[in-house]
This record gives structure tokens, C-alpha cells and sequence, in this order.
């Protein structure tokens, strides 16, 4: 079996080299020091611009990605696994370089120094986006876009909030709402806080429990679906606001889940049958091309749960900060509004779109549905759902519910 700093070392220097999610790499995998390789790994994603300040100002060339995640892991251990000695990281980190990158041993040996030496680097108040960039190791360019979106003091906030640890909640099948309290925190009809032994409860293992973020599910509960409606969950992929669709309705409804991707939809699949839920099929679909596969006013609803940039959900996928750019976003702001126009075409009269993303930019979310209404004078916006991550401990999402009005 391989070492747990070995375990560590082989998923971050995938997750950079390929822009992989970590939780993909790690889901259904074991070894006995599970809790301190998921430490490490995700500790190492959040925090990578202030490990890499540690050392990156001394190379005088670019640093191979193996190197950089040797040294980054020292680092993380070092300054924030204080019940590490010096020694043992040392010793471990260049075990890893005779394995993997001999040829840096000496360069890992001497940037071990210099991270021996560092003390971690705090803003200087919460104008001192420089400071707060290291402190949080976000990009400048996505915290000075949301201090132009949401304000100095709630991007503070926020870059802080997304380095804390993802908290657990969870919904129930519809047959189980009078027991909420069995296995958590009630917190509304459907939803409940949880800790981690809900993992091994039966009712999760058999599908009668899932779970969920507290405002994805905010999501999938509050859209207007009603018994017997005909919807389409356009990007629906792994599946869970299908299924929250469903229970809302008592299974009774004809909710198409598509995706893009198969090999995502024969998950869900798995999902429905083995949650006994027979509302929800399943479809290979580009959401963008809604229009050319569905005849025109097919559905009461659709729900398109917009790919994105994900900045609502770094506590759980921290990569994206790392991966993320500016063209990234311009990309992603025209494939919502492909969606978006493609499936205004296949709602019926007084039929419904929800727009949800798990990010939080008004380019993809307030302006997107500006721009929306300006293109489409038969749709009108009855309201848009805030979500307060800080009072809930929720991710950032949001959510505009659009009425067809002729």
C-alpha cells in the first residue's frame, strides 16, 4: 500500500496536470489514513497561492508541477498541521522526490528551508486585495470582481467563508418526511443538518436519504412543479434536483432528466431505481439544442441548472479557483444563454424556467437573466431567490424563476 503522502501526491499532481476534481479522484477510494489525505489534498487546493509564496519567489525557473506539489504539500503540513515536525516533512517530501523527480531533490531541499522560514501572509485590511489574495489564495481578478459585484466587506467575507470546511445536509424521500429528526437537524418539510454517521445510516445506503447542499436543494424544492406537469431538468446530470422534482410531487409527474454526458446519466439511473422513483427518465441531450430535439411548447417547466463557474462551491471543489479564468466565464456565459434561448422555445404558455448556477457572478446570474428578458418579451422574472451562505452555512447559489406570459 502506498503512503498516505504518496496517496496525497498523486491526486493533486493529476488534479493540476488534468484539471481533475478532486472528489471525482477520491470518490469510492480507501486507506487507512483517509482523514489526513483528504486534509491534505484539499488543504493543499485552498491554500495554493499562499504555499506557493513561500518558495515560488526563489526559483529562477518555472517549477515542474510534481516539484510544486511536493513543496506545497511541505508547506501545508508545515504551517498548518502543527503537530508535524520539521524533520518528518522534510524526510517525507524528499522520499518523494527519489521516487518521482530525483532530479529536484537538491532544489526541494533548499525550498524546504525557505518554508521552514515563512510565516503565512494576512490582509492588512480588507481593501488590501494583494494581501487577502495570499491570505486566501484566491486570484486578484475574481476577488476584484466581486468587490465590484457584492462589495468590499462581503468579499472578505466570502473568500474567508470558502476556505472553511463544507458543512453536511440532506433530504428525505417523500415517505420519510414525519422522521427528519432520525437522522439530523430538521431545518424545513424536506430538509435536515446532518454529521458524517448519516454516510452509513441505512435509509442513505438504500436510497430512501440523499444528499445535498441546503441551497442546491433550496433549488429543486421551490421550483413550480406540479402533479402531472411535464418537465425537463435541461442539465440535469448527476440527478439530484430530478429527484428533489420528484418527491415534491410524490413521484407523480413526467420529469425528463437530460445531460450531455451518458456515462453521467447511467448514474442517475442507478439512483432512480435503486429510490424506486419511476416519474424521472432519462435523456442524451445538448441543452443548447433543446429546441432542435423537442417540438416547440413540449414542457410545463424546465429547469436548467446552468453549467458555471462553480465560485459558490470552493469549500467543496477548491480546484476551480486554481483552474478558473476570465475566458473561462465569457465561455460560460454564452453557453447559458444557448440554453436558455434554445429551451424558452420548448415551454408552453404560463409554463416555467428556473435558472439556477452554483456560483456567484453577475455575469452568469443577474445580467444573464437581463439579458435573457431583453431578447424574450414572452417571459417575465416573478423572482429571484438570494441565498445567505453566512447565516446557513450553504453554498452560494442562485435562482431566478422565469413565467412564459404568452
Amino acid at each position: 500500500m502506498i503512503s498516505s503522502r504518496e496517496f496525497a501526491y498523486d491526486v493533486l499532481v493529476n488534479a493540476i496536470k488534468h484539471r481533475s476534481y478532486i472528489n471525482l479522484q477520491l470518490k469510492g477510494q480507501n486507506h487507512p489514513d483517509m482523514p489526513f489525505i483528504n486534509a491534505l489534498i484539499y488543504g493543499v487546493m485552498q491554500h495554493s497561492l499562499q504555499l506557493q509564496h513561500m518558495f515560488h519567489p526563489y526559483a529562477t525557473k518555472k517549477i515542474d508541477v510534481e516539484v510544486d506539489v511536493i513543496c506545497m504539500m511541505s508547506g501545508y503540513q508545515k504551517h498548518y498541521m502543527r503537530q508535524i515536525p520539521d524533520y518528518a516533512i522534510k524526510a517525507e517530501a524528499l522520499k518523494l522526490c527519489d521516487k518521482y523527480v530525483p532530479y529536484a531533490k537538491k532544489f526541494v531541499n533548499a525550498m524546504l528551508e525557505r518554508i521552514f522560514e515563512s510565516s503565512l501572509v494576512v490582509a492588512n485590511g480588507e481593501d488590501d486585495i494583494q494581501g487577502l489574495s495570499l491570505e486566501t489564495s484566491f486570484q486578484p481578478w475574481i476577488l476584484k470582481m466581486w468587490q465590484s459585484h457584492y462589495g468590499t466587506q462581503f468579499t472578505h467575507q466570502f473568500a474567508t467563508f470558502s476556505n472553511t470546511p463544507s458543512e453536511l445536509f440532506g433530504f428525505v424521500h417523500y415517505d420519510l418526511k414525519d422522521k427528519l429528526q432520525d437522522y439530523g437537524e430538521p431545518i424545513d418539510e424536506w430538509a435536515f443538518k446532518a454529521d458524517k454517521s448519516i454516510l452509513q445510516h441505512p435509509d442513505f445506503l438504500s436510497k430512501k436519504v440523499f444528499i445535498a447542499d441546503i441551497h442546491a436543494q433550496k433549488v429543486g424544492f421551490n421550483t413550480p412543479i406540479k402533479a402531472n406537469d411535464r418537465i425537463l431538468d435541461a442539465c440535469g446530470a448527476p440527478g439530484g434536483k430530478s429527484l428533489m422534482m420528484a418527491m415534491k410531487v410524490k413521484d407523480q409527474a413526467d420529469i425528463i432528466c437530460a445531460d450531455i454526458a451518458p456515462h453521467r446519466l447511467a448514474l442517475v439511473e442507478q439512483t432512480l431505481k435503486r429510490a424506486n422513483i419511476n416519474s424521472v427518465t432519462t435523456q442524451v441531450l445538448d441543452a443548447t439544442k433543446a429546441h432542435e430535439f423537442y417540438p416547440p411548447l413540449s414542457f410545463d417547466g424546465i429547469l436548467v441548472d446552468a453549467p458555471c463557474s462553480g465560485l459558490g462551491v470552493l469549500r467543496r471543489k477548491p480546484e476551480i479557483k486554481m483552474f478558473i479564468t476570465p475566458q473561462d466565464i465569457d465561455e460560460l456565459v454564452k453557453t447559458q444563454a444557448a440554453i436558455l434561448n434554445s429551451c424558452a422555445m420548448c415551454v408552453k404558455p404560463q409554463g416555467w424556467i428556473v435558472y439556477s448556477t452554483c456560483t456567484l457572478n453577475k455575469k452568469e446570474n443577474e445580467k444573464q437573466i437581463e439579458s435573457f428578458l431583453s431578447r424574450h418579451d414572452d417571459f417575465i422574472c416573478e423572482h429571484i431567490m438570494p441565498f445567505d451562505s453566512f447565516s446557513s452555512g450553504g453554498d452560494g447559489f442562485f435562482m431566478a424563476t422565469l413565467r412564459k406570459i404568452k
